[in-house]
């Protein structure tokens, strides 16, 4: 059983890699601010000056800003590939609050797609000042929004409509989980009744053994 401790180490262990890759690109490839012309130069000429105007934006990048979006995008991608991996894994798990494979799937294809989506916006919306600003905050915020959704919505409804309910078994007084679902109590019903089937196969076969040891040859002594 995992337990929570350890998920949060697991998750410190994945935020300590986003650290280390964005400490390394302040160091080695510091981001700075940089004009950038968005338009051709007008000239306005008067009697005694001539004037230029020029539109410029300042933008934020770094002398290989591509290939540290390449190694960032590289290891989300790694990460979305173990998220299939885990999901495929507990495709077949019975228990509903247990099995996320369906949500996980969807947030993964709903990650990635708005993803490139967003990427694609990005690399092509610089010089479009408020509609690239806002397309770009509106992907990030649709990503988060929705796979925060997919993941969380299902188990609300699962407390809120089959909740699991602590009982008092009657043979050992011990606590117990009632899952409030019905294919997975016949799931468990199913198993209770394989296990004393086998114990009833398992108890016919020692009593049988008991009967050859009881009623097998008996070594008499040699007589001389």
């Amino acid at each position: 059983v995992i337990k929570d401790i350890q998920l949060i180490g697991y998750l410190a262990q994945i935020l300590s890699i986003d650290v280390v890759i964005l400490t390394l690109w302040t160091i080695i490839d510091p981001i700075a601010t940089l004009p950038q012309n968005i338009s051709k130069a007008k000239k306005l000429t008067t009697a005694d000056d001539e004037v230029f105007i020029q539109n410029q934006i300042q933008i934020c990048q770094s002398n290989h800003y591509i290939i540290w979006l390449a190694v960032i995008f590289s290891y989300k991608l790694l990460l979305l590939v173990c998220g299939v991996v885990l999901a495929w894994k507990t495709r077949k798990v019975t228990i509903d609050s247990l099995n996320d494979s369906r949500s996980l799937a969807m947030t993964i294809y709903n990650i990635f797609v708005v993803s490139c989506a967003g990427v694609t916006v990005n690399l092509v919306s610089n010089l479009i000042l408020d509609a690239g600003y806002a397309l770009k905050a509106g992907f990030i915020i649709i990503c988060t929004t929705s796979s925060i959704a997919l993941i969380f919505i299902p188990k609300i409804s699962q407390v809120k409509y089959r909740p699991i309910t602590a009982v008092r078994s009657p043979k050992n007084n011990q606590k117990v989980y009632d899952i409030g679902n019905n294919r997975s109590n016949r799931s468990i019903k199913s198993l209770e009744l394989e296990i004393r089937k086998l114990k009833l196969i398992i108890a016919e076969q020692q009593e049988r053994i008991a009967q050859k040891e009881t009623h097998g040859p008996k070594n008499h002594p040699e007589v001389q």
